[in-house]
Formats: C-alpha cells, sequence, structure tokens
C-alpha cells in the first residue's frame, strides 16, 4: 500500500482570487461533495478586520514593512497543497489521528517558512481524500541573491543592512523544493508516511483530471478509428485498381489470343501475382474491421463506465440533498447544532460531554488548559464559563466568559504580535551607539 506524502508548491500572482474562490467554496467545483462543506476548517485566524485569503495576502504584504516596492507581476504568494497517497489518508482518518495530521503539517509550514508568512491553512473534508490549502506570502529577509553579471564585479561602497523583501525565487529554489520534500517527509514519519521516489514524476490526479484523461483516451481511439477507416477506403482502392487491371489484361490475353509458350508463362506469372495482391489487401482488410469493431468496443465500455459513475454520483447528490432538505424542513435545529458540535471538537477540541451540555443550553465551568487547533500556547482557564448563543441565521457561537472564542485567539495573538515588535523595536534601539561628548 502507497504511504507517500504529498507536497505541492506553486507560484501565484496578484492575490490570487480564483484560486481563493476554490478554497473558500465561493464556487463550487464539479468533484466536491456539497454534503461535505460544512467539515472544511480554517486553521490559521486572520487579523482583525480581514475576511478572506486574498485580503489576508495583501494584509501581510502591506505590514511587512518591505525595503522595495512590490513591482506588478510580482508573486505575491505561494500555493501549497500538503496530503498523502489516498489509502494513507484514508488510514489516518479511521485511526482518529487527522487531527494531529493537520497539527503537525501546520507546525512544520510555519518552521518552514515563518509563522508570520503562514496566512491560510484550509483543510477539504468535501473531496475523495482529505488536503491542506495553505497559503505562504513569500517575505524573506536573507540577502538577495546576486545574478551571474553580478557576481564578479567588485563593489567600493558599504554594504546595506538586509531587510524585508517580498521574493518567492528565494523560497523556490531547486535545492530548497527537494529539501522541503525530505523535511515535510520526517515531519511525517509518526503517520507512517515516507518520501517519494527523489526525481520521480509521478502525481496524484483528481477526479476531473481521471474523467478529463478518459476522455481524452476516448478521443484518441476515434481518430484511430478514421485514420483506420481512411486506410481501409484506400486498401480498397487499390484493391478495385488491380482487379481492373487484371480484367483489363486477361481481355487483352484473349484478344491477342497469344500461342506461344513464353506469352502464356508470362500471363500465368501475372495472374499468379494478382491474385496473391488480391488476398493480401482482403487479408489487410479484415485485420483492420476487426481492430476497428475492438477499438469501438472499447470506447462504448468507457462511455458507459462514465456515463455509471456520473449517475451515481448524481443519484448520491440527490438522495444526500433530499435527506438534508427533510432534516432542515422537521428539525431546523438540527444542522446548526452538528456544525457547532463538529467545530467544537475538531477545532476548539472539546470534549463529548462538554458539547452535549452546550448543546442544551447549559453554562459549563471549567478549569484547565484550552488549546485550539493551529495554536501553539495553550489559554490557561481558572473556573472559566463556556455557553453557546445561538446568533442569526440559526448559526451557534461559542463564548467563554461572555467572550466569543474567535474573538480571544484574534486579541491574543494581536496581543503577541504588538509585543513583539516593541520588544524588536527596544533591541534596535540599545544598538544604536550613543553620541560622544566634547
Amino acid at each position: 500500500m502507497a504511504n507517500f506524502v504529498v507536497l505541492h508548491l506553486e507560484k501565484a500572482k496578484g492575490a490570487d482570487a480564483k484560486m481563493s474562490a476554490h478554497i473558500e467554496r465561493t464556487f463550487i467545483a464539479g468533484n466536491v461533495d456539497e454534503s461535505r462543506i460544512h467539515l472544511d476548517r480554517e486553521m490559521i485566524a486572520f487579523p482583525d478586520g480581514v475576511k478572506s485569503r486574498s485580503a489576508a495576502i495583501e494584509h501581510r504584504i502591506e505590514n511587512a514593512k518591505l525595503k522595495r516596492k512590490v513591482g506588478k507581476n510580482q508573486v505575491h504568494a505561494i500555493r501549497v497543497l500538503l496530503s498523502a497517497s489516498p489509502e494513507a489518508m484514508e488510514r489516518i482518518e479511521q485511526e482518529g489521528r487527522l487531527d494531529d495530521w493537520c497539527e503537525q503539517s501546520v507546525e512544520w509550514m510555519q518552521e518552514t517558512f515563518g509563522t508570520e508568512n503562514i496566512v491560510s491553512a484550509v483543510l477539504h473534508l468535501d473531496e475523495k481524500t482529505p488536503h491542506i490549502h495553505a497559503t505562504v506570502v513569500p517575505i524573506v529577509t536573507a540577502t538577495r541573491r546576486k545574478k551571474k553579471s553580478e557576481e564578479n564585479v567588485k563593489k567600493h561602497y558599504r554594504k546595506k543592512a538586509d531587510g524585508a523583501r517580498l521574493c518567492a525565487d528565494d523560497i523556490m529554489t531547486q535545492a530548497k523544493l527537494k529539501n522541503y520534500q525530505t523535511s515535510y517527509a520526517n515531519a511525517m514519519q509518526p503517520f507512517g508516511l515516507e518520501r517519494g521516489v527523489d526525481g520521480s514524476e509521478a502525481r496524484h490526479i483528481s477526479t476531473r483530471e481521471y474523467y478529463t484523461e478518459q476522455y481524452r483516451k476516448a478521443e484518441n481511439l476515434k481518430e484511430d478509428i478514421s485514420l483506420l477507416a481512411e486506410q481501409k477506403e484506400k486498401v480498397a482502392e487499390d484493391l478495385s485498381k488491380v482487379k481492373s487491371e487484371l480484367k483489363q489484361n486477361t481481355l487483352k490475353n484473349d484478344i491477342s489470343n497469344a500461342s506461344s509458350n513464353v506469352a502464356r508463362a508470362i500471363g500465368s506469372l501475372f495472374s499468379t501475382k494478382g491474385q496473391q495482391t488480391i488476398a493480401m489487401l482482403n487479408q489487410q482488410i479484415i485485420e483492420k474491421d476487426k481492430m476497428i469493431a475492438t477499438l469501438k468496443k472499447i470506447i462504448r465500455e468507457k462511455e458507459n463506465l462514465i456515463k455509471t459513475e456520473k449517475d451515481n454520483v448524481g443519484y448520491a447528490k440527490e438522495e444526500l440533498q433530499r435527506f438534508k432538505r427533510n432534516i432542515e424542513e422537521w428539525y431546523p435545529d438540527v444542522c446548526a447544532n452538528v456544525d457547532f458540535a463538529n467545530i467544537c471538537s475538531n477545532t476548539y477540541r472539546i470534549s463529548n460531554e462538554i458539547v452535549r451540555q452546550l448543546l442544551i443550553g447549559k453554562r459549563v465551568v471549567c478549569s484547565g488548559k484550552f488549546l485550539p487547533m493551529g495554536e501553539q500556547v495553550p489559554f490557561e482557564l481558572d473556573n472559566a464559563v463556556f455557553s453557546s448563543k445561538m446568533t442569526s441565521q440559526n448559526h451557534h457561537e461559542l463564548f467563554i466568559n461572555g467572550e466569543l472564542v474567535v474573538d480571544m485567539i484574534k486579541n491574543r495573538r494581536q496581543q503577541w504580535y504588538l509585543e513583539r515588535k516593541q520588544k524588536e523595536a527596544m533591541e534596535r534601539a540599545q544598538r544604536i551607539p550613543r553620541g560622544r561628548g566634547i
């Protein structure tokens, strides 16, 4: 069974709006199970006032204090896809370790690219294989790599201090890409995953790509049939021509009434050769007819297979939608309760017993450590009151001591950010030499 990690990095220009639409499900692709969209979750909290992935990309760039102006066609973000072989992801999910896999993957990205540069990481559970769409803003502080034309040029002025730069090329070097594959595979070893073959061109394909490939093969077969039909027509023309020539020669022989043995021998030889040519052409026609019939059968089978799969998917979606509509009609609170329970259990890691109490409107007092998904440091709680509240549009929200949990996480991140900036400012101030007296 394949147990390979999947790690794919791709440059994106601008705010990458089309990919944001796919990740945030404002555009629903054909291979997405709409009944499972509510299971998807964002594992990185956005800054205050930021509501989307595209906005998070621009927010990071605007607040990075870049030393250079961002070019019009410059790469603003790098798309990162993290997953594993379908069989391996199914095993991890069945073992109940999917949350651990997500947390370890996010930690690897933060250690590799910098916590502030990871502006989004969305887990998709509504497609065939679970995977994470992460977004890296390529802010680097290392010295800019020289071009070959600059390497041998002597510089006589003082070197400028390193500053923050937006540079995807520094992150996407060939050596670093190989190292990412190795280091991510090492981080995933606890889940029984390993690195693929170095230099291999094998890659995972989606359901849409599979159907596209089947359609392409069917079109190629149709082209082969068309070509064979043309060849068959050409062979038939050649056969007709040979028969006509043979008939004309036979008539000429009859008219000339050649009596010499040489003439009869030549006529006999020609007749034998003509019959052999006819037999050979007839055999070619038979073989090409068989090949055409076989290819047509293969096309019918593939078209039937694709139709059956599409019918099955369509029927399943209709049944799920019908079931969901019935639930929403007769039990309008069930869907909201299920969404709230999934968020509490998977994202906030709250025990099932506490979730049950919250669903019936009770307040629960808890003490201890509270560690939501994507957070590195837990909240220390002492007799904290957990409660839930139904907001507009039948949507539950979780509160701790009267504060919305989402706001609580954002506020702590903002506080840490400000404290870090203040510390950096103080360190810079201490490094500035004091002026000497006269």
